[in-house]
């Protein structure tokens, strides 16, 4: 059985933490992730909890906008606060 190319859960968490310091530096106060925009930017096949995993882990508060009934899936959302108040 061939092993995908998917990222780990911890490459997954870098590309988003990258993503949401840069977005911080630029003084964004909030912004918002979706589980399948992260699953389609980075071409994730069949692992959807991977990304939503990550979304979870990478250190900054978040506020969840939407969570599918399972509580994993591409329409996964949340509201990151990227500003100290």
């Amino acid at each position: 059985m061939k092993k995908n190319d998917n990222p780990s859960v911890n490459e997954v968490r870098k590309y988003i933490v990258k993503q949401l310091e840069q977005l911080k530096e630029k003084g964004v106060a909030e912004y918002e992730i979706i589980a399948g925009n992260v699953v389609n930017e980075m071409k994730i096949i069949n692992a959807t909890p991977t990304a939503c995993s990550a979304m979870r882990s990478c250190g900054f508060e978040y506020e969840e906008i939407y969570s599918p009934p399972k509580g994993n899936g591409t329409r996964l959302k949340f509201r990151y606060k990227l500003k100290n108040d």
